[in-house]
């Protein structure tokens, strides 16, 4: 009984760090805009929303997100998912990485799944835990550097390639 009970405690530590690891890598905000209304000549262009004094980007409106009529407002402005950024664009053939580094981009390939769609399915971020686990018991990363330095330790590792952009 109490093995099974130092597993649940051991999964439920996966799953924050699986909703830590999303949250870090996510925007700081998607909402959902009605759009409908809105005449052709503002929705078939980027719409890019400005701090009033400053001038600068803060939130860009995503259109032709969704067919029913919605865009997306996402802040930061200039906000990337994890798999349009380096090393992670760069990786043509996950394959041919270390299983540490397949596993790292496993992870990153569900991150960016949950963070595009509509809805967050909880099997999703459970997917997310359980590949954090793998990471942590059969490559020896730890779970401070899974949550704080993930993409540089692998790279420094020889996991993930080490691309400068």
């Amino acid at each position: 009984m109490e093995d099974t009970q130092q597993h649940s405690e051991n999964e439920a530590d996966y799953q924050q760090l699986a909703n830590e690891l999303i949250n870090q890598h996510g925007p700081t905000v998607k909402q959902t805009v009605e759009i409908d209304e809105w005449p052709d000549e503002v929705t078939n262009r980027r719409l890019v929303i400005r701090d009033r004094n400053s001038g600068e980007p803060v939130a860009d409106v995503s259109f032709g997100v969704s067919p029913d009529g919605q865009a997306h407002l996402i802040m930061p402005a200039d906000y990337t998912e994890p798999m349009d950024k380096y090393p992670l664009v760069s990786i043509d053939f996950p394959e041919t990485l270390s299983p540490a580094g397949e596993l790292i981009y496993e992870i990153f390939e569900v991150i960016d799944w949950i963070i595009v769609s509509p809805y967050a399915e909880v099997t999703e971020i459970r997917k997310v835990g359980a590949l954090v686990e793998q990471l942590h018991h059969h490559h020896d990363y730890s779970p401070e550097t899974i949550e704080t330095r993930l993409i540089q330790e692998a790279q420094s590792r020889g996991d993930l390639p080490d691309t400068t952009q």
